[in-house]
């Protein structure tokens, strides 16, 4: 009987320590994609938080599918093997850090995560990573193994885009220099920029297209195309034609992000999406 209560003890305890295992901080999106002041100043869009898992909330503003499960083609390209969405913070007036892109591994369909849907509130256990994974990538967050979204609420809707300028990002033609202070606020999050023109389109061999856009100020930008919606290659969706060069674009939407050029990290691009 001692024997029986000493392993009873034991399991007990290895619960305990289970529970309290899976007891992570809840968060906001804010809160997961705010960067420190002092590391913008510093040239940089580290965070304390990266490495954290934690419990955030937020809603759905762009479904890692494009119509659950009738049609389940991958909208955005995020590695190989991951789904992607971007979720928005809960606060509807907030226009700073209040986006983030989530990634979720495409065997992991026990998290429910590919049936997210736009206006969804939902919460997920991820953690809180960057990519590129140095200080000039951007914050995201990865929803962990062996965790299952929470669907609170659904038919929210999305707040008006913020205006923003390629200024904002970014200073001089390409290679150009990021502007931290005012453009890391903005990563994740869905924007509009107005009356930008097309400074280059070049298709490689594999019929990628890589496109970048200027202001009248000469201020440069890569166009991502993270979005197969946009892709000009053979997993596009739909019949998207890029730009020529020259062309004039009135209205640009789209989530900001980063990705490497070249073997050269970039850290704000626009992922019309």
């Amino acid at each position: 009987m001692k024997k029986l209560l000493l392993g009873i003890s034991a399991l007990l305890a290895c619960s305990s320590l289970v529970l309290h295992a899976q007891n992570y901080p809840k968060m906001s999106v804010k809160d997961v994609a705010a960067i420190p002041t002092d590391s913008l100043t510093k040239g940089s869009l580290q965070s304390p938080k990266i490495g954290d898992t934690v419990k955030m909330t937020g809603i759905v503003s762009l479904p890692p599918v494009v119509n659950y499960p009738t049609d389940n083609r991958k909208i955005m390209i995020a590695g190989n093997v991951n789904y992607a969405a971007f979720m928005r913070d809960t606060n509807s007036t907030l226009n700073e850090f209040a986006g983030v892109l989530v990634v979720c591994d495409t065997n992991n369909t026990a998290s429910n995560f590919n049936r997210s849907r736009v206006g969804q509130l939902v919460e997920m256990t991820v953690k809180v990573t960057n990519f590129p994974a140095n200080n000039l990538g951007a914050i995201q967050a990865q929803v962990i193994a062996n965790s299952a979204v929470e669907f609170i609420d659904e038919g929210i809707a999305l707040p008006a885009l913020p205006k923003v300028k390629i200024s904002d990002f970014v200073s001089g033609a390409i290679p150009a220099t990021p502007q931290f202070l005012t453009g890391a606020k903005y990563i994740g999050m869905k924007v509009e920029f107005n009356d930008v023109t097309v400074a280059s389109s070049v298709v490689s061999g594999a019929q990628r297209t890589t496109i970048i856009v200027t202001d009248a100020a000469g201020n440069q930008m890569y166009l991502r195309d993270q979005s197969n919606y946009y892709r000009t290659d053979a997993v596009k969706i739909g019949t998207f034609v890029a730009p020529q060069v020259g062309q004039k674009i009135n209205s640009l939407k789209g989530y900001i992000t980063s990705n490497n050029v070249g073997g050269q990290p970039v850290s704000f691009m626009i992922s019309p999406a």
